[in-house]
């Protein structure tokens, strides 16, 4: 895999861009880390990931409910169930600590990822560019 930022997962809200830049940072270090065959590593940087994810999470909602985006609780509900499918990963990782365990918590993470920035993020970015706020 290649994880990598792309200018369309740009909302034009910067706290929020940059927020995710840094998650596929992450990201792109469990990869190099599990490349490297180095799987207590990964399970510090999954848990690293987790964390930077809820606190982006929270930022994000507190942003939204400031704008009166009127899909907030959905929003905030798909935010609840990555980091319940994020969870459900460590654990698989932390139970086995092998290398494919690593690897199917790393698909998680990008799935994870991606599943946010890409798909849940891109309705609040056409509202906020409907309202004149980006």
């Amino acid at each position: 895999m290649n994880i990598v930022w792309l200018p369309s997962f740009e909302t034009g809200i910067v706290d929020i861009d940059d927020d995710h830049r840094e998650l596929v940072e992450v990201a792109q270090k469990i990869e190099k880390t599990l490349a490297r065959g180095d799987v207590s590593m990964c399970l510090t940087l999954f848990h690293e990931f987790m964390e930077q994810a809820a606190r982006h999470f929270e930022k994000e909602e507190i942003f939204l409910k400031s704008v009166d985006f009127p899909r907030l609780e959905s929003h905030r509900a798909a935010h609840l169930r990555l980091l319940e499918m994020g969870k459900e990963a460590l654990k698989t990782v932390e139970a086995d600590h092998g290398h494919e365990a690593a690897r199917k918590c790393l698909e998680e993470i990008i799935f994870f990822l991606l599943e946010d920035v890409i798909k849940a993020d891109a309705e609040f970015k056409s509202y906020a560019q409907k309202k004149g706020l980006i």
